[in-house]
């Protein structure tokens, strides 16, 4: 946990970062010019790429149908959800004041939603390498323990 705090402090004071966890709520709410969709657009595509390639890293006996199991596994709303609460990510979570009330914190799809933001934060302040590691402390463990059910 230590390390991923340190990720995530070695980004917190970016605009990134912000821009990562602003909701559409609070976006609107407050005449912000962004929120954290076009960041969660670039991070589901980095964290597919960096998942397909630990796949086929990790499991090469597996076959192309049984990693394509995995990978959705991997990341499907209610895995990443679960490690945004996990690694505390939902407490940079900026909710308008509707949202807040619906329980917009405890929704799988927004917490999913950040975690791929994120990532994309990470990867355009620090890089690739920088994202693997924190994959390494986060999903790829959490993936090592569920190997056996594909």
């Amino acid at each position: 946990m230590k390390q991923v705090k340190e990720i995530i402090a070695s980004i917190k004071e970016t605009s990134c970062f912000q821009q990562a966890f602003i909701h559409t709520s609070f976006r609107n709410e407050f005449g912000l010019e962004n929120s954290y969709e076009t960041l969660e657009f670039l991070g589901d595509s980095v964290l597919n790429f960096a998942t397909s390639l630990f796949l086929y890293r990790s499991f090469p006996h597996f076959t192309e149908g049984e990693m394509s199991k995995f990978k959705q596994l991997m990341v499907c709303e209610k895995t990443l959800a679960y490690l945004s609460k996990k690694f505390r990510l939902v407490d940079y979570l900026q909710l308008g004041t509707v949202e807040k009330k619906n329980d917009g914190a405890n929704k799988n799809s927004i917490l999913a939603d950040i975690f791929e933001s994120f990532l994309a934060a990470l990867y355009l302040e620090r890089g690739e390498k920088v994202v693997h590691e924190f994959l390494g402390l986060t999903l790829f463990p959490w993936a090592k323990n569920k190997e056996n059910i594909i």
